[in-house]
């Protein structure tokens, strides 16, 4: 007998979203790369089994409480049973499972030359990701120098599209 099913969500770090808990709760939609750990409480079971797809697994057991981690990284539908010495829950409890998967960073680029005295080449574009950037860095050679130089151009890492410019110097 099923006395309380939790949920916890750890999210990737790319998100920079917060751990989360649920209750009771087994059908849900998460990010790609995220950490699930199910606790289940249950009387008269002595085990629980998760069924993904075609893998099954058993959850294990510390102090009355059978839990499961799983990275999750594709969609996925899952039951559980709850079994003892008698049998299992007549009808498997089922869920699913939606991930939303992280896309590629876009990147727009687009350079112009200082046509008034000529000191400088202007680099800028635009920059767009569904959960934002923490950096954003120029690699650039010149003529007189063989290796990469490297700039760090601002921007705001709150903000998940947005435009940014650089000049660099060729005199």
């Amino acid at each position: 007998e099923l006395q309380s099913f939790q949920l916890s969500i750890k999210y990737p770090k790319y998100t920079q979203q917060q751990s989360q808990e649920l209750n009771n709760t087994g059908s849900i939609q998460i990010p790609e790369g995220s950490v699930l750990k199910w606790s289940i409480n249950s009387n008269y079971t002595e085990d629980v089994v998760f069924s993904f797809d075609s893998v099954i697994e058993k959850a294990s057991l510390n102090r009355g409480t059978y839990t499961l981690n799983r990275i999750i990284k594709n969609t996925t539908s899952y039951k559980i049973s709850l079994n003892n010495d008698f049998g299992s829950n007549k009808e498997l409890i089922e869920y699913n499972i939606d991930v939303v998967k992280d896309e590629y960073p876009h990147i727009q680029q687009k350079q112009f030359e200082d046509t008034l005295l000529y000191s400088y080449l202007l680099v800028g574009g635009s920059i767009s990701d569904d959960y934002g950037f923490s950096r954003l860095n120029l690699y650039y050679k010149s003529k007189q120098n063989d290796k990469f130089t490297r700039a760090k151009i601002k921007i705001n890492p709150t903000i998940k599209s947005q435009e940014f410019y650089f000049e660099i110097p060729i005199n």
